[in-house]
C-alpha cells in the first residue's frame, strides 16, 4: 500500500511538493474499500459520480474524495482534495491512497495536478473564496431608529463605490422593502508588508445609512 501527499497552492498549478509516508495530512484509512464505506456512512456527506469516479463531498471537513473507477490503471485508489492554508494563502492538499505500482500511482497524482485549473475552488478553507482571497466582513452598528453604521473590511474593493456595492445587499436586508440612503462615510486603504515582499492589504469602509429616507447629514469623506 502506498500513500502520497502533495500541496497545491490555488495560484500555482504547475508544480507540487510530494511526500511519502503517514505524516500529517496522510489519509487515515488503511484500505480503499474501508474509506469508501466509512465516508458513505458518515453523516453529512454527499455521493455523486463524475467522469466515472465515485465522488464523496465531506463539507464538514472541507474535503472531496475521488474514488478511482474499475479499469483505471491505479484501481483501487482514492484521491482526497482538502482545503488548507499555508503562509497565509489558501490552497489544496492532495493526498492519495494507492495500492497499484509506482508508475500508476504517479500517473494518478499527475492527472489530478492537471485537473486543478478546472476544479479550482472545489474545496477551500472557510472564509476564503475560490481564488483564495479572504471573504469580506461586515459589522453592523445601530445608530437609531432606521439608522445604521456598517463597517466593511474588504480584500477585493479598493474604492468607496466598490465598497458601497459590497454593502448594498446587507443594507437592503436591514431596510427590507424601504429605500436605502447612504450617508456619511469614512474609509482607508491598508497595505501590509512582509519580509518576503508585499502582502495582501485590505480596504476599510465605515458607511452610515438610513432606511426609508430618514434625515441624515450630507455625505462627507475622511481620508
Amino acid at each position: 500500500m502506498r500513500q502520497l501527499l502533495c500541496f497545491l497552492l490555488a495560484a500555482a498549478t504547475s508544480s507540487a511538493i510530494l511526500a511519502q509516508g503517514r505524516g500529517p495530512g496522510a489519509i487515515e484509512y488503511k484500505t480503499v474499500p474501508g474509506a469508501l464505506a466509512s465516508l458513505k456512512a458518515k453523516k453529512g456527506t454527499t455521493v455523486s459520480v463524475r467522469d466515472g469516479y465515485t465522488v464523496i463531498d465531506d463539507k464538514a471537513a472541507d474535503a472531496v474524495w475521488w474514488f478511482v473507477p474499475p479499469g483505471h490503471p491505479a484501481y483501487p485508489a482514492v484521491v482526497r482534495r482538502s482545503a488548507v492554508l499555508k503562509d497565509g494563502k489558501a490552497g489544496v492538499a492532495l493526498a492519495t491512497l494507492c495500492r497499484s505500482g509506482k508508475r500508476a500511482c504517479d500517473q494518478l497524482v499527475a492527472e489530478f495536478e492537471q485537473r486543478d485549473p478546472q476544479v479550482a475552488g472545489e474545496v477551500r478553507p472557510k472564509g476564503y473564496d475560490a481564488r483564495g482571497v479572504p471573504l469580506s466582513e461586515v459589522e453592523v452598528e445601530r445608530l437609531g431608529e432606521d439608522a445604521y453604521r456598517l463597517t466593511l473590511t474588504s480584500f477585493t474593493s479598493k474604492t468607496v463605490t466598490a465598497g458601497q456595492q459590497e454593502l448594498q445587499a446587507r443594507a437592503q436586508q436591514l431596510c427590507g422593502a424601504r429605500s436605502v440612503d447612504f450617508g456619511k462615510y469614512e474609509f482607508k486603504l491598508v497595505e501590509s508588508f512582509r519580509d518576503s515582499g508585499k502582502d495582501r492589504g485590505h480596504f476599510l469602509l465605515k458607511q452610515e445609512l438610513a432606511c426609508g429616507g430618514a434625515d441624515m447629514a450630507a455625505p462627507a469623506s475622511k481620508p
